[in-house]
């Protein structure tokens, strides 16, 4: 993601977003970059089977409750 900057301008015009949205998706990538030891310490303390759950449910239920709400 250190050449986020290179190819920024690419996607900027491909895809037809707005500055704000630039800088978010740079902002998301690092947080990623940089927070990403979070979920690799917890694969090494439970295993895979307890990290998919954390991973995967939580998208699930968001989707679950939107849909409801809608």
């Amino acid at each position: 993601m250190y050449v986020f900057s290179v190819w920024s301008p690419s996607l900027q015009t491909k895809m037809g977003y707005t500055d704000k949205q630039i800088n978010f998706i740079g902002t998301c990538a690092n947080w990623g970059v940089y927070l990403g030891f979070i979920p690799g310490l917890f694969f090494d303390w439970t295993g895979p089977r307890w990290t998919c759950l954390l991973v995967r449910e939580p998208p699930d239920l968001l989707a679950a409750v939107c849909s409801i709400s809608l």
